[in-house]
């Protein structure tokens, strides 16, 4: 296969590309018979995220997706098209207790259990440290792909992987299916420096997509495929444009040969869209969502001729894969005995607040828990740093380990450091600026917008007393450690600062989720009269 092969395959696309009615007449030409034809199948998930059964999508649908539910599409997809590769593009087991219980081998069992022939190294398959990951690869029964992925200090498909726990970890795999051989290639987000610290990469570390995708090609090439499809935990933003951990567009201008992306990380459904030569495809999230890439070949030449992309909506007309339900029943049980145990009460309703508000809301009740794990642990804390993942309001009432879940979707830990005020100001005008609005518990900041800057200005922070802090003098913050890597390059200035020897900065070995659960456990009830004394 050449680069300039693939200037042959507009005459034979199936999918949006502008042509002329010259075109038209050749692709009629082109076309053989369909009992000269022969079509693979690429049936793909991504972004599970631990999730087995139904869950909630981010716009409200109920009863929808997990891999139960994707495993019985599958089934029907592979029963229709006998030449299938079925993959998974990342994130697979971050996202849920029973998940999170069994480290994330139960999601890489059903993989194995599934037929899956490959999943990509998604950026969520790193927070709970490179051990949790090393072990997944080395349980994995396909291989796990990454051509970017560095690990122990070598590449991906790197010799000194044999016989290793990463030898499964490679950079691309040839399939042969009815004498077609399809290539594939996989990247990992280089985005994992601004959202992970050092402990939790480990060895891990990801060269430029844009290198390690010519060197993959060019090895593709010399193992004769005749077709070369992009796995990548990478995907479109809104707009459609590219940004520093999504480099979609850049990669598909550099290397138009490339006949299909398939795409994750940013969780959005995208069934077929063209971009250059090339056909984009991107089955949402948590299951949601099932996706299938038709590949169409000439049988004669194994020229390719035609491509198809469809996601399906995993709605309750899916049943349940019952060979998932009862690998999983066991752990699914736990988790859910685990998830009802009550944690305490809540005797308000709490509003998500932004840029400052001195009112109780989800913010407070965050930082309010970070706040009193460390002072348990003997650390003083001046005041704590924080947002809310919600626009939800948090209802009253008896709250059970689910509800802080949904609370606190994620298990970063609490990082703690000294600030002085001028770096305060600093940290706090670029946290208000990005987007997230957070609250910094503890103070009072007194903020305005400005309309010629487009941006808030700082104009004071006063002490709970009302004191203003004073720029010179330092004082104790904590953050979460996503925040503390830059909360993905919103909070460079922040990042900077915590890597500054002065800083004294810690990670406490106990993360956000278990310091609000252990709060309300020793308060029994959270009142707002116990949000403001934690200020």
């Amino acid at each position: 296969m050449q680069r300039r092969h693939f200037l042959s395959l507009s005459l034979g696309s199936s999918f949006p590309i502008v042509a002329s009615s010259a075109d038209e007449a050749a692709r009629a030409a082109y076309d053989p018979p369909s009992d000269e034809q022969v079509t693979i199948s690429l049936l793909h998930t991504t972004d599970l995220h631990g999730h087995i059964r139904p869950t909630t999508s981010y716009g409200g649908m109920t009863n929808v997706g997990g891999i139960a539910r994707c495993m019985t599409q599958l089934r029907k997809w592979r029963k229709s098209s006998p030449h299938h590769l079925t993959l998974d593009i990342g994130d697979l087991y971050q996202g849920t207790h029973a998940s999170l219980a069994t480290k994330g081998e139960l999601m890489v069992q059903l993989l194995n259990q599934c037929q899956y022939d490959a999943w990509v190294a998604g950026n969520h398959d790193f927070d709970w440290g490179e051990d949790v990951f090393r072990r997944a690869v080395e349980l994995s029964g396909m291989p796990v792909l990454s051509a970017n992925l560095q690990a122990d200090g070598f590449l991906a498909g790197h010799q000194s992987h044999r016989g290793s726990a990463y030898a499964g970890l490679l950079p691309t795999m040839v399939r042969e299916k009815a004498g077609i051989r399809i290539g594939i290639i996989g990247l990992t987000t280089p985005g994992l420096p601004f959202w992970l610290n050092p402990s939790q990469l480990g060895s891990i570390a990801t060269i430029a997509p844009l290198v390690a995708l010519e060197q993959s090609i060019a090895q593709l090439y010399s193992q004769d495929v005749h077709s070369i499809v992009l796995a990548g935990h990478m995907g479109l933003k809104r707009g459609d444009g590219d940004d520093y951990a999504n480099q979609v567009n850049r990669l598909l201008q550099a290397f138009p040969e490339i006949d299909v992306y398939i795409g994750g990380h940013t969780h959005r459904d995208r069934p077929s869209t063209v971009i250059g030569h090339t056909l984009f495809t991107q089955a949402g999230y948590h299951g949601i969502w099932a996706g299938r890439v038709d590949l169409t070949f000439r049988a004669d030449d194994k020229r390719l001729i035609r491509r198809d992309a469809e996601t399906l909506l995993m709605d309750d007309r899916i049943d349940e894969d019952p060979m998932v339900l009862a690998t999983a029943k066991e752990a699914l049980d736990l988790s859910d005995s685990e998830m009802n145990k009550p944690m305490g009460k809540l005797a308000l309703d709490l509003k998500e607040g932004r840029y400052g508000d001195v009112g109780p809301d989800s913010q407070s009740l965050i930082c309010a828990g970070i706040r009193h794990a460390l002072g348990k642990r003997g650390e003083k804390i001046d005041g704590v740093l924080h947002g809310s993942f919600s626009d939800d309001t948090i209802s009253a009432g008896q709250k059970t380990l689910a509800d802080l879940w949904e609370i606190i979707p994620y298990e970063n830990r609490i990082v703690s450091a000294d600030i002085t005020g001028e770096q305060l100001m600093a940290i706090i005008k670029e946290a208000f600026n990005s987007g997230f609005g957070k609250k910094l518990f503890g103070f009072h900041v007194e903020s305005r917008w400005d309309g010629l800057k487009r941006e808030r200005e700082i104009s004071q922070i006063r002490r709970a007393d009302g004191k203003p802090i004073d720029r010179s003098t330092t004082y104790r913050i904590a953050f979460n450690s996503y925040d503390a890597q830059s909360g993905g390059r919103k909070l460079m200035v922040l990042r900077d600062v915590l890597l500054k020897f002065s800083s004294n900065t810690v990670y406490h070995p106990i993360d956000t989720r278990a310091a609000l659960a252990d709060w309300f456990l020793d308060q029994g009830e959270i009142t707002a009269e116990h949000l403001q004394a934690a200020r």
